[in-house]
């Protein structure tokens, strides 16, 4: 019985060869090329993430201001304690929003000066921290609230002014007599809807018990700027 070719390879037959593959079958990448292919891609996306992370914290470096040398406190301090040198060191810091920080060029200027509250080691100091300077011997520092009448319009740090005993209205108008002459070291307004202010005046030493005796019946009345300090007594 004759045979019929039919055309179709059998099973037995040699597959096809691809051109200059030496007579093999061509190979399919095998787990390990796949997997170096992954570590690229996770290689690549790191160091795609961590430019992205160091131009973000550029700008935040940019928009928060330059980083400067301030001045923070080597040990607590208590509230009134004058600050001396080695109470002080230099750390890196930045401005916060509202509250300027003590820039570390501006040491000796505050060197001398009181803290207004107490503080532990380690802060930062604005100046909303920092008191004035402590009198001088032979002076003392005193806050008077006084009302408003009691004390020239636009009255402020420098200003030298004398301190009058304020005479009762059946005596007639003006002030007493004068019981202190002394520096303005600075003017708060008073709180709230109270109309005054509370005035910070340095006096001769001599004189602050009848300043204090007058309480808040005193008026104050400017000077010329060369007026010494001193008054009646």
């Amino acid at each position: 019985m004759a045979l019929v070719k039919t055309g179709i390879p059998s099973s037995r037959e040699a597959a096809p060869v691809a051109p200059g593959q030496g007579g093999g079958r061509a190979q399919e990448p095998g787990p390990g090329a796949a997997a170096r292919r992954r570590d690229r891609r996770r290689v690549v996306a790191g160091l795609a993430v961590m430019a992205a992370c160091a131009l973000l914290f550029a700008g935040v470096a940019v928009a928060s201001g330059q980083r400067v040398q301030v001045l923070a406190l080597a040990r607590p301090v208590a509230v009134g304690q004058v600050l001396s040198d080695a109470d002080l060191k230099e750390v890196l810091g930045a401005e916060r929003e509202g509250l300027p920080v003590v820039e570390a060029d501006r040491r000796a200027s505050v060197v001398g000066r009181r803290a207004a509250t107490s503080l532990p080691a380690g802060t930062q100091l604005v100046d909303a921290m920092l008191g004035g300077m402590p009198a001088p011997a032979g002076s003392v520092v005193m806050a008077l609230a006084l009302k408003e009448g009691q004390y020239p319009p636009g009255t402020g740090p420098g200003a030298q002014v004398a301190l009058f005993e304020a005479k009762p209205q059946s005596e007639g108008a003006g002030g007493g007599a004068e019981l202190a002459r002394g520096t303005v070291l600075e003017v708060v307004p008073a709180s709230g809807s109270a109309a005054g202010a509370v005035l910070t005046v340095r006096v001769p030493e001599g004189r602050a018990a009848a300043v204090a005796a007058g309480g808040q019946e005193l008026v104050a009345a400017e000077l010329p700027a060369a007026a010494a300090e001193g008054g009646a007594g």
